[in-house]
């Protein structure tokens, strides 16, 4: 009977050292919370990703003409420089025959 009882004692003792060992509820409610969280802004992340790659901002059509729009203003430019090029040596022209005395 003393043998029996003894053996009682003992595994009381080791489940209730058992039971105590680990980590409190509030710790694992805190990381597991964490967790949570952590997975929802992955989830979001991605969605975003997703959409990001599904739908682009630009076409290439938009692309395109905003090259033909470009070119244009280049060559509307390139005139111009040519134009007030040929301005400023007419009167780069006109200054030397001023200053020879050619015309007065």
């Amino acid at each position: 009977m003393k043998r029996c009882f003894l053996i009682f004692i003992i595994l009381v003792i080791a489940i209730t050292g058992l039971s105590s060992c680990g980590i409190s509820k509030e710790e694992y409610d805190a990381v597991v919370s964490e967790r949570d969280a952590a997975q929802a802004k992955v989830n979001s992340l991605q969605n975003e990703l997703s959409g990001v790659q599904t739908e682009p901002d630009h076409t290439d059509t938009d692309c395109q003409n905003n090259l033909a729009q470009a070119q244009e203003k280049i060559t509307e430019l390139e005139s111009t420089i040519s134009g007030l090029e040929e301005l400023l040596t007419t009167k780069s022209e006109s200054k030397k025959i001023v200053s020879t005395g050619i015309i007065d």
